[in-house]
């Protein structure tokens, strides 16, 4: 008899496959987490450090989501289980690479949702720009951004806006501008396939639009604020 191919089977080979990513992302996420703690315990390696590598690789390791996944159920699922793991090993002595800092944030456990987000607002949109530019802003730009302030302490002043000081430094602020300016044009050229004044103008709105926010963002907040931002200039910028 005849072997057939109907669209029936199709559809749960594609699931297959889906679900074989989505558990390989789960265990690169465990692994990902050992291994920060590892280089915070045995080698003394600040937490200031460790969090910000834990928020580049995990956030950068998901740019694969768009030539994975087809649903956004799976992405949903990687991010309740690693906000879960956030949850659950905080007042414990697990994951201080991502805990012990000396001030407060929310910032890694709005990382999940402001990954998810942008992933199902782009496979709602059919446009994956949506979720790949907020994503790597959030990857980039973030971390260099607390590196830039967190290294150059001395002689980098707090922002001063309306007569209020704000948590962030001029040098913090400036390299996250300068990044988000160029990963926005870079990634505006490769989706457009040109690269003009519309562009430029694009890509300095937008990078703009998201320091802005990320200096006005409080507790990191801007983990979620600034892809909502992005993705909003963005979606006028398609209009």
């Amino acid at each position: 008899m005849p072997f057939h191919v109907t669209d029936k089977t199709l559809i749960i080979n594609d699931m297959d496959v889906q679900i074989f990513y989505m558990l390989a992302f789960l265990v690169g996420i465990f692994l990902l987490l050992y291994l920060n703690d590892q280089l915070h315990k045995r080698y003394g390696i600040a937490s200031e450090y460790t969090r910000k590598l834990a928020h580049f690789s995990a956030t950068g390791s998901t740019l694969a989501f768009p030539l994975l996944f087809t649903s956004h159920w799976y992405p949903f699922v990687l991010a309740l289980v690693f906000f879960l793991i956030l949850l659950l090993s905080m007042n414990t002595k697990y994951l201080k690479s991502i805990h012990e800092i000396d001030r407060y944030s929310a910032g890694s456990f709005l990382l999940p949702p402001a990954i998810y987000l942008p992933f199902l607002i782009s496979v709602k949109a059919g446009d994956p720009l949506l979720f790949i530019l907020p994503t790597l802003i959030l990857a980039v730009s973030d971390p260099l951004a607390g590196l830039a302030g967190f290294i150059f302490r001395e002689g980098n002043p707090k922002i001063v806006l309306f007569s209020r000081q704000l948590n962030k430094t001029i040098y913090g602020s400036s390299t996250f501008f300068i990044s988000a300016f160029a990963l926005s044009l870079i990634a505006l050229s490769v989706d457009t396939h040109h690269l003009g004044g519309d562009t430029l103008m694009a890509a300095l709105f937008i990078a703009s639009a998201a320091t802005v926010t990320e200096m006005l963002s409080p507790g990191g907040t801007d983990n979620i604020t600034v892809p909502v931002m992005v993705i909003l200039v963005l979606s006028l910028y398609k209009l």
